[in-house]
């Protein structure tokens, strides 16, 4: 439901309470998925309007490892164990059990912001090595001529 503003939200909400659309309606006039509407209609009556106001959410490692603990051990839909802990997504409690299963039981905290650069400045796209450590790694005008030439034996013979 990222791709919704939150004016967009709020119209789905009364379109749904106010104007009684069922949600096939609103899904192919917003071009979402019913069940996402009836996750948000859910999170906003549980929370409020103000639940959309958070923009971008993080969570802390214990918030993480609570709710993989819930739905691991608890026999609740993953959908009522979203909406119990103010998740934006109903999405987001699979994803946090699939990667905690991907990287061994454990929850990995992702770094913030972009690798920093080595001295020389910027990285080329393909190898990600700078345009200095890039030099550094050619061969020489003799050393690539030797190179061809012992291609070019190889594919005569």
């Amino acid at each position: 439901m990222s791709k919704l503003s939150k004016e967009d939200k709020i119209n789905i909400y009364y379109l749904w309470k106010d104007q009684c659309y069922n949600p096939k309606q609103i899904g192919n006039k917003y071009k979402i998925n019913s069940g996402n509407i009836q996750y948000l209609v859910s999170l906003i009556d549980k929370y409020g309007l103000s639940i959309l106001d958070r923009s971008y959410q993080s969570y802390s490692d214990v918030f993480k490892l609570e709710v993989i603990r819930r739905a691991l051990t608890s026999k609740q839909s993953i959908n009522s164990i979203a909406l119990e802990c103010g998740l934006s997504s109903r999405g987001k409690v699979s994803n946090l059990l699939r990667s905690y299963r991907e990287n061994g039981y454990t929850i990995v905290t992702k770094k913030k912001g972009r690798n920093p650069n080595d001295q020389s400045g910027e990285r080329t796209a393909r190898s990600g090595k700078s345009q200095a450590q890039e030099r550094k790694t050619s061969l020489t005008r003799e050393e690539l001529e030797a190179a061809y030439y012992q291609r070019i034996y190889k594919k005569i013979r």
